[in-house]
C-alpha cells in the first residue's frame, strides 16, 4: 500500500508533463489550422482581386484610358504591402504599382522568386516563409490574353498580419512549455526534498535500530508519504523492543527454572543413590534398614516420576500454544470434573461434590490436559491444605462458564496467591517440606486455563470454603 502510495506521489509531475506536452501540442495543431485556413481565405481573396485588376486592365486598354485608375486601388496600402507587375510576355512592363516598399519591388527579380512564379500551376497563390525578412510571403503569376496579346500578372505580398500572429503563437508555446517544465523542474526537485530530508533522517534512525539501540527516536515529519513510513518503522521497533524484552524474561526464567529444577532433581536421585550405597553395604542384612532404603527409593522415584510427568505436561502445552492449535473437542466439565474426581475416591476421609447445571453447554476442550488441571487441583487441596471436604461447581453466567473448586482445608494468605502460579514456588512452611512435590502443579494448571482462552484466580472463601479456586472459561 505504501508503495503504491509513492508511486501515486511521483506520478503527479509526470501528470504535470503529459498536460503540458498535450496543451503544447494541442496549440500548435491550432496554429497550423488557423495558418492552414488563413492562407486558404487569402489564396481566395488574391484570386478575386487579381481578377478584378484584369478585368479593369483590359476595359481600360479597350477604352484607351490611362491605368490612373488601376493604380488608385493601390494607393492606399492596406495592412500587408504589396508589389503588383503586368507585362507583355515577351515584352515590356505595361503596370506596376508605384507606392511600393522597395525590397517588394526587387523581390520580382530574384531569380529564385522568379522561379517560383514559373513553376506553379496557372492562378494558383504560393505562400513562403522569408528567412532574410522574417516573415511569411504570398506569390502568384497569372496569364491572360486581351487584343490577341499575352500579358502576365505578378505579385508579391508581404503577409505582416499572419506572421506576427504565428510568431506571437509560438512565442506563447515557447513560454507555456518553459513554464510547464519549470514547474515539472520544481515540483520534482520539490517532492525530492520532501522525501530525501525526511528520508536521511528516517535512514539515521533505522541504522541505530538495526545496532540494538531500540530507544534511539524516529523522526516522524508532519505530513507526507514518509510520516506513514516513519510510524510504521517507529512501531516495528517498539514491537521488536517489546519483544526482545519478553525473550530476555524468557531466558531469565528458563535459566532459573532448570536451574530450579536441576535442585528439584538432585534431592531426589541423592537419596535414591544413597539407598543404593546403603544396599551395596550391607543393608539387605538387616530387615529394617533394608525395609527403609526400599521406602527411599520408591518415594525418590515417584517425585523422579511426577516431575518428568510434569516436564512433559508443559512441553505438550508449549506445543499447542507455539502451534496455536484450537481444534479442540466438545466436553462437558462437569463430566471431566467427575473423572478427576475418581482418582480420590479412595481416600476414606476426603469427601468430593460435583455440582453443575441442567442447561450446562459444550464447550471445545483438551479434556486431557482439562482433566489433569482438575486433578493438580485436588491434589494440592487434600495434599497441601489438608481438606476433607471438596467442592466443584459449575455456574453458566452471560456466555461464560465459570468453575469453583472449593475446600475446607488451611487456607491460603493473601499474600501468597499470585505467587502460587509462578514455577517451582511452593508455601512457606514446614509441614510443605515434608510432603512430595516440586511446585510446578499450579503453573500447569495455569497454563492449560490459558491456552482454553480462560482465567484462573483465588478468591475469598467463607468460614467452611477456605481456599476457593475460580476458573472462568469462555463458551
Amino acid at each position: 500500500m505504501m508503495v503504491k502510495k509513492i508511486q501515486l506521489y511521483w506520478l503527479f509531475p509526470v501528470f504535470v508533463v503529459v498536460l503540458v506536452v498535450a496543451a503544447v501540442v494541442i496549440i500548435d495543431l491550432q496554429i497550423n489550422y488557423f495558418r492552414e485556413s488563413y492562407f486558404s481565405a487569402l489564396r481566395q481573396e488574391i484570386n478575386l482581386r487579381n481578377q478584378l485588376i484584369i478585368d479593369m486592365f483590359r476595359t481600360m486598354e479597350k477604352s484607351g484610358i490611362s491605368h490612373a485608375d488601376l493604380q488608385s486601388v493601390f494607393t492606399q496600402q492596406g495592412e500587408n504591402p504589396l508589389v503588383l507587375k503586368i507585362k507583355q510576355i515577351g515584352g515590356p512592363v505595361v503596370f506596376e504599382t508605384s507606392s511600393t516598399p522597395a525590397h517588394l519591388r526587387r523581390i520580382l527579380s530574384v531569380q529564385r522568386i522568379r522561379n517560383i512564379l514559373r513553376g506553379p500551376a496557372h492562378d494558383e497563390v504560393i505562400f513562403e516563409f522569408n528567412p532574410y525578412f522574417k516573415t511569411y510571403f504570398a506569390y502568384n503569376a497569372e496569364t491572360f490574353t486581351h487584343k490577341n496579346t499575352r500579358y502576365v500578372l505578378l505579385m508579391a505580398e508581404q503577409c505582416e498580419s499572419v506572421t506576427r500572429l504565428i510568431k506571437l503563437s509560438e512565442f506563447a508555446v515557447f513560454v507555456l512549455s518553459a513554464m510547464g517544465f519549470v514547474l515539472v523542474g520544481w515540483l520534482i526537485f520539490f517532492f525530492f526534498r520532501q522525501l530525501r530530508s525526511p528520508l536521511k533522517r528516517l535512514k539515521v534512525s533505522t541504522r541505530a535500530i538495526a545496532g540494538g539501540d531500540f530507544d534511539y527516536p524516529v523522526y516522524i515529519p508532519r505530513s507526507g508519504v514518509v510520516k506513514e513510513i516513519a510510524v510504521s518503522v517507529r512501531d516495528m521497533a517498539e514491537h521488536l523492543k517489546g519483544q526482545i524484552v519478553q525473550l530476555k524474561k524468557f531466558e531469565e526464567q528458563r535459566r532459573e527454572f532448570f536451574g530450579a529444577i536441576s535442585h528439584a532433581m538432585k534431592t531426589p536421585l541423592t537419596g535414591i543413590l544413597s539407598a543404593v550405597e546403603g544396599i551395596e553395604q550391607g543393608a539387605l542384612d538387616n530387615p529394617e534398614y533394608r525395609n527403609e532404603c526400599i521406602k527411599a527409593i520408591k518415594i525418590q522415584s515417584q517425585r523422579l516420576s511426577g516431575l518428568l510427568h510434569d516436564f512433559l505436561s508443559i512441553n505438550t502445552i508449549e506445543l499447542y500454544e507455539s502451534k496455536k492449535i484450537r481444534d479442540f473437542l466438545p466436553v462437558y466439565i462437569s463430566e471431566l470434573l467427575e473423572e478427576a474426581a475418581e482418582s480420590f475416591r479412595h481416600h476414606p476421609d476426603v469427601h468430593i461434590e460435583v455440582v453443575s447445571p441442567e442447561d450446562e453447554p459444550e464447550i471445545p476442550g483438551n479434556p486431557v490436559l482439562l482433566i489433569q488441571a482438575f486433578e493438580n487441583l485436588l491434589s494440592n487441596a487434600v495434599m497441601h491444605g489438608c481438606a476433607d471436604r471438596i467442592r466443584c461447581e459449575v455456574q453458566y453466567n452471560c456466555g461464560n462458564l465459570d468453575i469453583f473448586i472449593c475446600d475446607n482445608g488451611c487456607g491460603i494468605p493473601v499474600a501468597e496467591r499470585e505467587l502460587i502460579f509462578e514455577r517451582l514456588y511452593r508455601l512457606a512452611n514446614k509441614k510443605n517440606e515434608l510432603i512430595p512435590g516440586n511446585g510446578l502443579g499450579l503453573v500447569i494448571v495455569k497454563r492449560v486455563v490459558e491456552l482454553h482462552n480462560g482465567q484462573i484466580s483465588v478468591v475469598d472463601g467463607n468460614e467452611v470454603w477456605k481456599t476457593v479456586f475460580k476458573i472462568s472459561l469462555e463458551n
